[in-house]
């Protein structure tokens, strides 16, 4: 059975392990949609995209936008630091869909505390100064 206190607070490793995780999901998404149109002939330039499109998995930067899956998957990251048998169906099946809001909070640090993301630097404009005219006698 599920219980909060079993939640505990993620790790940058957790992060990155979540990261990992939604990547490899990706990557075999793609060869596998390959491998259906493409046979076991895949083309060369099939892994340019592949890479490509691995670069576009979002970073955690907005717990917000987390979807259901991207929630179970985390949720199932802090659990298993109490309960290192859970396995993923498992927290699936325990969580409530009208707490997802609330299992985000336990396991996230507080808005406070989570970095900032970075902002481009402006760039400084160039100020020439202009020569004074001197006038002509």
């Amino acid at each position: 059975m599920f219980e909060l206190d079993k939640l505990k607070k993620l790790t940058v490793g957790d992060l990155v392990d979540y990261q990992r995780h939604k990547r490899q999901v990706r990557k075999q998404e793609i060869i596998d949609n390959a491998k259906d149109i493409y046979g076991d002939n895949i083309p060369p330039d099939l892994f340019e995209y592949l890479e490509q499109q691995l670069k576009l998995i979002p970073k955690i930067e907005n717990v917000d936008a987390l979807g259901v899956e991207e929630i179970q998957y985390l949720v199932w990251l802090s659990i298993k630091k109490t309960d290192p048998d859970a396995t993923l169906k498992q927290v699936g099946d325990w969580l409530d869909a009208d707490k997802l809001e609330l299992y985000v909070s336990k396991i996230f640090p507080t808005p406070e505390k989570l970095p900032k993301p970075k902002k481009k630097a402006a760039r400084k404009k160039k100020v020439t100064k202009r020569k004074k005219k001197k006038p002509n006698n």
